[in-house]
């Protein structure tokens, strides 16, 4: 990136009265001087950065020269009324001295009277000349922040208005530089870890203040400074917005009415086009990922020189390039950390981290050299990609091996990439030549089966890794979940029980690394028909969960989601729906409407609700998890054909069949496209749409279809299955002239 010009043509202030205007108002001869200008250029680009501050010089009808700061280039003087430089006298302080200008304030150094402790004093900039948009915003950061109880994050002590009517906030005073200089002065002593286990204590922080349903809007590093004690400490919530539900029609409006808001070097694409229905806490990952790129190359993710627009144009549409290719850098990056950088600036909201939090764990995983998550993404696409290319070998009788390339394709690249620890990826080598390049199949069989595999990498296991938990915790619990996978669940339980008593003694009873081996040994538990027990576990992987990371993180979520199928299958409905509820509460807090995981929550949900026959409160959860999941899912996606089969079904239960039938032939139409010929969901979907023909006295039509979804569900599925009794009924009852005697009910597979 160039550096900035120093010496523009045009005087501060006609580049502060052009950041006021919009772009189209620019006249003609400035607007060719600009493109011709490179140091004007860049001046205006620093000045417009905060474009809030210039909504409100407009909203006020005030001139830039009226709100003239401090420019901390020049070092000129603050003066926040646009009246005099004199401070203002807040009741119950004394000694203001100015420190900073903000985008909404003036913050002075201050000594409160009846404590003698110095405070930061944040006065509101425009003073008598405040818009109300401008005071409640205000009113908003006071709010918000004093909600807000971490080490992290910057206390707020007080508040209040001066006798002229300036609004004010008494904040906790932090003795700090910003982020990205203090990296710069340490980089050396830091080095690549440090760096990382510094900017994780900033994303814990960011983290607790979304637990608690605020987003900040506009992290950068001027708004992280590193104390005296070395701590990240978050602040100025300005822009905050609270994600709480409850929140007032006039609050939100006030955050979105005025376009882009943050600063353009840092800010999220949505946040840039001005979709402010996007904005939320993946926007915050979005700045943080921004922030860590300059703070391990000392540069932005984007060349922000040239026309504002050409810079928006940027951010919106050109990838970054990786943080390693960047020359000279800090520090040392490696193709993991590219890879998690690259993940949190990613242009979509639903190909980043979903939360901080998964963020901030991926790098805990990086620096334990453990498989870090970001990789998961390219694996499942190329397992989805190879899946689809051998569609018909999973038909036949070559699907084991299918399914054994597959399980190999993911095991080297979850484990490919652990160099960090040399040993640890020695080792997983080893396993992958070992296990894939010797294993042959059992007596008897002319083929390697999926079994044949995991019994050759249990057998690894107990050689190997004997001594080294924590890798052998991880490849324990793989092995156990491809037992569960194919019903041996006697193994599966044997992998499972050695890698939670590994965990435990590596990281403690009731440690959080524990809380996914739990899960397994709950899951587990409940296909042995051990439902207490699974039961159980599971609340106990919900309980730590919930302690260290709060009521609002995605894992407690399916905790919640998997004691609730568990109590589904022991016929505790009510209390099925509570955790249910508490689940889809979690996620809709911290993730955008139409996200995969608030429909799947809708979904499990609605079949409850259905079985407590509260249909309209089902039928409704059931439509807005199909309209999330046909907006986003591929038309193969068998979560978008059970959504179709599961409202056509209740639609039919609820008397209207022709609406019922279009969607359950949508559903056969995916599952026809996507499933071989034969396969029992497609024989579950002809059963269905031969319910509806039923329903609408079509039986010529619905005879056909009934009795070939009969063959192939008796033979898959087995006589007394649920799905094969249904389709022989309505067979009868087809042949027989009768009308339909048993209201069908979504299927549950």
């Amino acid at each position: 990136m160039a550096d900035t010009p120093q010496s523009p043509c045009l005087d501060l202030e006609q580049l502060e009265s052009l950041a006021a205007d919009s772009v189209q108002d620019v006249d003609g001869d400035l607007a060719r001087h600009l493109d011709e200008c490179p140091a004007c250029r860049a001046r205006l680009l620093e000045i417009r950065e905060h474009s809030s501050l210039f909504d409100d010089i407009r909203g006020a009808g005030l001139s830039a020269a009226d709100l003239r700061g401090q420019d901390r280039a020049r070092g000129e003087e603050i003066r926040p009324d646009g009246e005099s430089g004199d401070a203002p006298i807040v009741p119950g302080y004394e000694r203001l001295e100015p420190l900073h200008r903000g985008g909404q304030g003036v913050v002075y150094r201050a000594t409160q009277h009846a404590t003698r402790r110095e405070v930061a004093l944040k006065v509101l900039a425009a003073g008598r000349f405040a818009t109300s948009r401008q005071r409640i915003r205000f009113e908003r950061e006071l709010d918000l922040v004093a909600s807000l109880r971490d080490p992290g994050i910057v206390t707020v002590h007080d508040g209040g208005t001066t006798a002229e009517g300036r609004q004010w906030i008494a904040m906790e005073l932090v003795d700090g530089i910003p982020f990205d200089e203090f990296v710069a002065a340490n980089a050396a002593q830091l080095g690549t870890a440090g760096l990382l286990r510094l900017f994780a204590q900033a994303c814990d922080a960011v983290a607790a203040a979304h637990r608690r349903g605020v987003i900040h809007r506009d992290l950068k590093p001027a708004n992280i400074l590193v104390d005296t004690d070395g701590r990240p400490r978050v602040l100025d919530f300005g822009l905050a917005r609270s994600i709480d539900p409850t929140t007032s029609a006039e609050t939100i409006r006030l955050t979105v009415e005025h376009g882009f808001m943050g600063t353009l070097a840092y800010a999220a694409p949505e946040q840039v086009a001005g979709a402010h229905d996007r904005v939320d806490v993946r926007s915050d990952v979005y700045s943080l990922g921004a922030v860590l790129y300059e703070l391990l190359t000392g540069r932005l993710p984007f060349d922000l020189c040239g026309r504002l627009s050409e810079a928006m144009e940027r951010i919106a549409t050109q990838d970054p390039p990786p943080p390693s290719g960047v020359l000279p850098r800090r520090v040392e990056i490696g193709d993991e950390l590219d890879t998690i950088v690259l993940k949190a600036l990613a242009k979509d909201p639903d190909r980043r981290y979903q939360s901080v939090a998964a963020f901030r764990e991926d790098l805990e995983h990086l620096l334990k050299g453990e498989p870090i998550e970001a990789k998961r993404e390219s694996r499942g696409y190329l397992l989805r990609k190879f899946l689809r290319r051998h569609r018909a070998a999973v038909a036949v009788s070559g699907s084991i091996l299918v399914l054994t390339a597959a399980f190999a394709v993911g095991m080297t690249i979850m484990y490919g990439r652990a160099s960090a620890q040399a040993q640890k990826t020695s080792r997983i080598n080893l396993f992958l030549e070992d296990t894939l390049g010797s294993v042959e199949p059992a007596p008897g069989h002319g083929e390697v089966t999926v079994a044949d595999f995991l019994d050759e990498g249990r057998l690894w296991v107990e050689l190997v890794l004997r001594d080294d938990r924590e890798t052998g915790a991880a490849v324990r619990a793989i092995l156990a979940n491809g037992y569960r996978n194919i019903g041996q669940l006697d193994r599966a339980e044997e992998l499972a029980s050695q890698s939670l008593r590994l965990l435990r003694e590596e990281f403690g009873e009731t440690a959080l690394e524990t809380t996914a081996a739990l899960n397994m040994m709950g899951l587990i538990r409940q296909l042995q028909g051990r439902p207490e027990e699974s039961l159980a576990l599971l609340m106990e992987a919900e309980r730590i969960r919930r302690r260290e990371l709060g009521d609002n993180d995605p894992s407690v979520a399916i905790s919640k989601g998997n004691i609730a199928s568990v109590l589904v299958g022991m016929g505790r409905l009510d209390e099925a729906l509570r955790w249910q509820r508490e689940a889809l509460a979690i996620r809709s807090r911290i993730l955008p409407e139409g996200h995969q995981d608030i429909a799947m929550s809708r979904f499990a949900l609605a079949t409850t609700l259905e079985r407590l026959d509260r249909f309209d409160e089902a039928l409704q959860h059931h439509r807005q998890a199909l309209e999330a999941r046909r907006s986003r899912l591929d038309a193969a996606h068998p979560d978008l054909s059970r959504s179709l089969l599961a409202t056509g079904l209740l639609l039919l239960r609820r008397g209207n069949p022709i609406e019922a039938e279009a969607l359950v032939r949508e559903a056969l139409d995916h599952r026809e496209q996507s499933l071989p010929e034969g396969h029992w969901r497609i024989a579950q979907a002809r059963s269905a749409l031969g319910s509806c023909l039923v329903a609408l006295r079509r039986r010529a039509e619905a005879e056909p279809l009934l009795r070939a979804a009969v063959e192939v569900l008796e033979r898959e599925r087995g006589k007394d299955s649920p799905d094969a009794e249904l389709a022989r009924r309505r067979l009868a009852e087809c042949a027989g002239g009768a009308e339909s005697s048993m209201p069908p009910s979504a299927p549950r597979g």
